[in-house]
């Protein structure tokens, strides 16, 4: 094999972004002086050219720099210049209006100084005895370094994940127990959910326990509703905390979870009504806004995910009792973190819009849900039955208050004697 010096340097400083800035090679009918590297996490250099010709070069050969810059930026979804280092030994540099021309050498960087994005960048190009000798060895370590990623990644999908996630499902599984616990003593597992955190319209209007907007998501009555909701849960959170980060997926789900309760609280009648469903739906829909940035559609392994993933939450739709205010307003609260969330330098505008629209939406449902006052149909037996189960329990003054200021309130509101 006959390389030559300017390959190993294209090389040398390709092994260098790859390995410690997360590039990787863009596939595409390439000159022997040139390499193309992308990475659609850098939203400042998401596609990168190293060349070892002149800077004076992109004069003649613009036309084609662009067009291969735009197809990379279509398929990582990203928008920029593009980043054209040129590795040679030159005191002069080609400036270009639409292009970011940078001269890399061992002692100078000429241009934009990416060594503050790039620490070190210049020590990747060192001296070497042997062009062949020099190549196979960075050849191999790259191959070695991808086999690594590869079987990080495998070790990393076997081991139990104790994330968000996993420890929420934990949560909902022992609620359960609970309510399966207090229901069989007591004979009533509405009731029971009830004393745990439910939500129930009738004891938020009379007692104001707004905080059953949230801890409603965490329980749920009957092994099916569990089942489904955790398995939808276990599939999609994991992605997308992987994706988001855990703050930003717990501020998705916990935001999700209150803003589908919420929308019962105004839309529907008196009801009970629990789960982790409307959570689980913004996180999806947070999910589908990065999905669409990315370009992951185009991807047919992630189209059959994603159909796996609809077809999951229909089925869970169709369960009875289901609460669709809930799921749509975990949705809707979902796509607007999403795009609140997202980089995608396009949608600045639409981002900042987003946040305007979801401080007032807050506001406005804030201010609505005090005046809620509408309660039936009414389901004094069921206030009865929780003020027994926290009687039981020595909350006397709580069971008191739930069950005399409920009789109160409907019998000054409501057609009830």
């Amino acid at each position: 094999m006959n390389i030559n010096n300017n390959k190993v340097k294209l090389m040398q400083v390709s092994a260098f972004l790859i390995k410690n800035h997360g590039y990787r090679f863009v596939s595409m009918k390439q000159n022997e002086d040139e390499m193309w590297l992308a990475n659609e996490f850098n939203a400042e250099m998401p596609v990168i050219r190293l060349s070892t010709t002149s800077s004076q070069s992109i004069f003649f050969d613009k036309v084609r720099l662009l067009k291969y810059q735009q197809s990379i930026n279509q398929v990582i979804k990203r928008e920029g210049r593009l980043m054209d280092i040129h590795l040679v030994d030159e005191t002069v540099l080609e400036d270009d209006e639409e292009i970011e021309v940078v001269i890399l050498n061992s002692k100078n960087i000429l241009g934009l100084n990416i060594s503050n994005s790039f620490p070190n960048i210049k020590n990747s190009i060192y001296p070497f005895s042997d062009a062949d000798e020099e190549y196979n060895v960075i050849v191999r370590d790259l191959e070695q370094y991808q086999n690594d990623r590869i079987k990080q990644k495998r070790k990393m999908k076997k081991k139990l994940k104790i994330n968000a996630t996993f420890i929420i499902s934990i949560i909902c599984v022992v609620i359960h127990l609970l309510v399966l616990y207090l229901g069989a003593k007591f004979g009533d597992q509405i009731a029971a959910s009830i004393v745990l955190g439910a939500y129930y319209k009738s004891i938020i209007v009379i007692q104001n326990e707004f905080y059953r907007f949230f801890t409603s998501g965490f329980i749920h009555i009957g092994l099916s509703h569990l089942l489904m909701n955790l398995l939808s849960f276990y599939y999609v959170g994991n992605m997308c905390e992987e994706i988001f980060g855990h703050k930003k997926f717990l501020f998705i789900l916990f935001s999700s979870i209150i803003s589908g309760s919420v929308l019962t609280y105004l839309l529907s009648e008196n009801i009970i009504a629990v789960g982790l469903s409307g959570g689980l739906y913004g996180i999806m829909g947070a999910f589908f806004v990065y999905a669409y940035t990315k370009g992951l559609y185009q991807n047919k392994a992630f189209r059959s995910q994603l159909i796996y993933i609809v077809f999951m939450n229909l089925l869970l739709s169709t369960l009875p009792g289901i609460g669709i205010y809930a799921h749509l307003g975990g949705l809707v609260c979902g796509i607007m973190c999403g795009f609140i969330f997202n980089d995608y330098e396009p949608w600045a505008k639409l981002r900042k819009h987003t946040m305007i629209a979801a401080g007032f939406l807050v506001g406005i449902l804030f201010v609505k849900s005090y005046q809620v006052n509408d309660v039936f149909p009414i389901y004094y037996g069921t206030d009865e039955k929780v003020a027994q189960i926290l009687s039981y329990y020595n909350l006397d003054d709580y069971a008191n208050r739930v069950k005399n200021d409920a009789l109160e309130f409907y019998i000054e509101y409501g057609d009830f004697e």
